[in-house]
């Protein structure tokens, strides 16, 4: 089947799709992926626990949030998320600084992105929450971690010696739907 060009509801820029990962991405929008406890849906005797192993049901927030067999596969989306921010941020003429290491005394931190225009910084770190999960209180929790840190300021002010600091999360589900605080990245 030849590759559809389609807008598909939620996105803001077209992408290309084949037939078969158009479906499975409508399929994962609506929960109807083939996992284990979909497929055992009114047969209580048949197993819903996880394939791999993993003592839990099998559910689509488990494959796409904890199953050890897809963990690699949870990191090519979270650096995915964190390309697609960093050419937006570099098409909008932002230099970024791709996941520095700074030591403080609360511990190691280490956002994602550091973008420099105009004389102001963002500090960036995105995560990909489960389906339950409250956007916009997880986009607050990511962005405490780093605000309230005067340690980590220092440290950001020292190496690029900007004093005005911005810090961003940017929270999205598993199904692709960006909190309101990060929807200035989508």
């Amino acid at each position: 089947m030849p590759k559809l060009r389609t807008k598909i509801s939620g996105f803001k820029a077209k992408i290309n799709l084949s037939g078969r990962d158009f479906i499975n991405f409508i399929k994962t929008k609506i929960d109807c992926l083939p996992t284990a406890s979909r497929c055992a849906r009114g047969r209580p005797a048949k197993d819903m626990y996880c394939r791999a192993g993993y003592p839990r049901k099998e559910t689509l927030n488990h494959v796409s949030q904890a199953c050890p067999r897809t963990h690699v596969k949870r990191i090519r989306r979270h650096d995915a998320i964190i390309n697609y921010i960093k050419r937006a941020l570099e098409n909008r003429g932002h230099e970024v600084h791709s996941k520095p290491l700074y030591k403080t005394s609360l511990g190691n931190r280490k956002p994602d992105l550091i973008a420099k225009k105009d004389g102001e910084l963002l500090v960036i770190d995105a995560q990909i929450v489960g389906e339950a999960v409250d956007l916009e209180r997880a986009d607050s929790r990511k962005i405490f971690y780093y605000r309230d840190n005067h340690k980590l300021d220092l440290a950001i002010q020292n190496q690029h010696g900007i004093p005005n600091i911005s810090y961003l999360g940017a929270t999205l589900n598993l199904r692709g739907v960006w909190s309101e605080k990060s929807k200035f990245f989508n």
